[in-house]
């Protein structure tokens, strides 16, 4: 895996931050400092020290010089970059790798395209605060801007929905989102995570284990709008779905035992 990874934290990373934010990157320019700038802007707002990991996954516009500058600007970003596309469960590993050397109490992933609103950082943050172990976004229960209601949202909605739906039965845990990017986790719980996805099906793994590791699951209601700008990386592929429904059964078993 070719990864190289800077800090804009030199002398500072040694202090503990509350938030640890994982921010995965591909071919986001012109998105990500406007969210950098708005999740610094909650998390003060909060009095909730934070930090972010930028992980640029291999991007060949000039989301990589974005990232830099931001890391020469602002001690409390880090970047990892990834020679090449390796995939957005390979960010998310990298990030949460990266994230957690800094020890911050609870960790916040969202995708970096604006379409999670980061005023939602506070929600997770109460759930986490409440006693919750892993905190998933869900697209259901809050309203939505009347933007994002186009054909593509509503068959990802769909899709999604039903893979509740089964993850529901299979996983025995009362959610009605299990798929969002935007999640929070405890960092003890995320230090414990065995993952290895390198897709998308990174998300159901974060589930499973959770219920391996008996770890308490809640959901947020978020507002899910359009991108910002660019084009989403996300594609349903048959691969997909089997390496979901292997997650599945891995979280099934798995409660099985827990159950035993």
């Amino acid at each position: 895996m070719a990864v190289t990874s800077d800090s804009g934290a030199k002398d500072s990373a040694a202090s503990r931050v509350e938030i640890g934010v994982v921010l995965p990157v591909h071919n986001e320019a012109g998105n990500v400092r406007p969210l950098v700038a708005e999740i610094f802007g909650v998390c003060a707002a909060l009095g909730a020290p934070a930090a972010i990991a930028l992980v640029n996954d291999g991007s060949t516009d000039s989301s990589g010089e974005e990232i830099r500058s931001l890391i020469a600007e602002d001690a409390r970003c880090l970047t990892i970059a990834h020679r090449t596309n390796l995939g957005y469960g390979s960010a998310v590993r990298s990030g949460l790798a990266a994230m957690l050397a800094r020890d911050p109490e609870w960790l916040m992933i969202m995708d970096a395209d604006g379409s999670m609103a980061p005023r939602a950082i506070a929600d997770f943050r109460a759930r986490i605060r409440a006693g919750d172990d892993l905190v998933i976004g869900s697209r259901y229960g809050q309203p939505r801007n009347p933007a994002s209601r186009h054909d593509r949202i509503f068959w990802r909605n769909l899709i999604s929905w039903l893979g509740s739906l089964a993850a529901r039965w299979s996983l025995g845990l009362n959610l009605r989102d299990y798929t969002l990017g935007m999640r929070a986790v405890r960092a003890d719980l995320a230090g414990r995570w065995k993952l290895e996805s390198s897709s998308f099906a990174i998300l159901m793994e974060m589930v499973a284990e959770a219920v391996r590791l008996k770890a308490r699951v809640a959901n947020v209601p978020v507002a899910y709008h359009c991108r910002r700008g660019g084009e989403s990386k996300f594609h349903y592929h048959l691969g997909l779905f089997i390496e979901y429904l292997r997650f599945l059964f891995v979280g099934a078993r798995a409660r099985r035992r827990v159950d035993h």
